[in-house]
């Protein structure tokens, strides 16, 4: 052997980088490996910054109302005691009796001078607009149905009551279903003599004394026949009259009228109930 030493071998020494200092207000811009496009970012800043101007604006209009607002300062309410409201009490309770003593002066002095109403006692005309229903009018011939002749013996025509039936009738269907019509009525009241009214609506009067001679008497004729129209001096006159116009609705009557029809078989029986009741007497 040798005396040879080995040597090991060593590895180099490991270059230590040194770090470069950079200058200060140099910022190192590092660019991101991807990037997020946000479309709605924009409009969200606008959208805030709205709302915190309007909640800014409230806070200035509450702090400025604060400002104007009235301080009110609080003060003890006083509650008297019990003797003090019984002096009050006693103090309203005079006044109240001067003033009702008062009051009681002034009606007093009202009566007094109160003038009195002045009641109206001369003529009055009236008027008076109505709705009523349309009623048929009748004949005149079935209006003379109805009166009694010399020899009637007090009971209700026939042909009077068959008339009140058909008014009652047309009255009904009219207010049920038929036309209704305007009525004006001008009522003169208290007028003596008819001064007022003869002023509004005047009348040329005819001559009183012409066709005033009652054709059965040859008399002044008092009266006037509503029916014939013709003057009449007394009952006895008028009866005549009338038993001329019956006769004359005997012969010349429309037969077809119901009503006519009835009042002829009723005038046929009492001409028979006399003429049995003669004959009996006799």
């Amino acid at each position: 052997r040798s005396n040879r030493q080995l040597k090991t071998k060593k590895a180099p020494p490991k270059q230590v980088q040194k770090k470069v200092l950079k200058p200060k207000g140099t910022i190192d811009k590092r660019h991101p490996k991807f990037t997020i496009i946000d479309s709605g970012r924009k409009s969200f800043r606008r959208s805030t910054a709205l709302k915190s101007a309007a909640t800014q604006h409230r806070l200035k209009q509450l702090n400025e109302a604060k400002k104007h607002k009235k301080v009110v300062v609080k003060t003890e309410e006083w509650i008297p005691t019990q003797e003090e409201l019984l002096e009050e009490a006693l103090e309203t309770e005079k006044e109240n009796l001067k003033s009702l003593e008062k009051y009681q002066k002034m009606e007093l002095e009202k009566k007094k001078t109160r003038p009195t109403k002045r009641t109206f006692t001369g003529p009055t005309i009236r008027y008076q607009s109505v709705s009523m229903p349309l009623i048929e009018e009748l004949s005149p011939v079935i209006d003379a149905l109805g009166i009694k002749t010399e020899d009637d013996t007090g009971e209700m025509d026939i042909a009077m009551k068959f008339k009140t039936k058909r008014k009652t009738a047309n009255s009904r269907a009219a207010a049920k279903t038929g036309p209704r019509v305007e009525r004006t009525f001008i009522t003169f009241e208290n007028d003596i003599d008819n001064k007022v009214f003869e002023k509004y609506f005047p009348v040329k009067r005819k001559d009183a004394q012409k066709n005033r001679i009652c054709p059965i008497t040859h008399l002044p004729a008092r009266y006037v026949d509503p029916i014939t129209k013709l003057p009449y001096r007394n009952l006895g006159a008028f009866r005549i009259i009338r038993e001329g116009y019956y006769r004359q609705l005997e012969e010349k009557g429309n037969t077809e009228n119901p009503a006519i029809a009835k009042w002829l078989q009723w005038r046929k029986q009492m001409k028979d109930q006399r003429q049995k009741t003669k004959a009996q007497k006799s």
